[in-house]
C-alpha cells in the first residue's frame, strides 16, 4: 500500500486545492513528460494508473464528470531484463516437478517449456 500511497500524496502534492472537474488532459499529460525526466517511464506509467483509478472513483462518486487520465497514452516501455535459467537450475526444476505426483502434467509441459520456449498462456493453448 505504499506505493498507492505515494500516488496519492504526489497527486495532491501537484493538483493541491484544484478541484478535479478542473484538471485537464494536458496538465497530466505536462505532469507525465517532467516526471519521465527524473525517474523511470515505467514507474511514471504505474503512477498514471494511479491517477486513472483515482478519476474513476471520482466519477463513481460524481464527483467530477470526466476522467483527463484516460487521454494521457502510456509509455512503451520494454523490458529488458531476460533472464535464463542455469544448468543447475534448469536440472531441479525438472526433477522437482518430475517428483510432484499431485500433478503428472506439470514435467511433460515443463520440457516442453523448456525446449521450445513457450509461455504459459502458450502451453495452454
Amino acid at each position: 500500500m505504499v506505493r498507492g500511497k505515494y500516488i496519492v500524496e504526489e497527486f495532491a502534492t501537484l493538483f493541491g486545492d484544484t478541484p478535479l472537474a478542473q484538471i485537464t488532459t494536458w496538465q497530466i499529460e505536462k505532469w507525465k513528460s517532467d516526471k519521465a525526466k527524473t525517474v523511470q517511464q515505467a514507474r511514471v506509467n504505474r503512477c498514471l494508473y494511479g491517477h486513472e483509478a483515482m478519476f474513476k472513483k471520482a466519477l463513481d462518486w460524481g464527483l467530477t464528470k470526466s476522467n483527463p487520465a484516460t487521454g494521457v497514452k502510456r509509455f512503451t516501455v520494454t523490458s529488458e531484463r531476460t533472464r535464463f535459467l542455469t544448468g543447475d537450475q534448469v536440472q531441479t526444476l525438472v526433477e522437482t516437478c518430475k517428483a510432484d505426483v499431485t500433478s503428472p502434467w506439470l514435467h511433460p509441459l515443463v520440457v516442453l517449456a523448456l525446449n521450445t520456449g513457450m509461455r504459459q498462456g502458450e502451453l495452454r493453448g
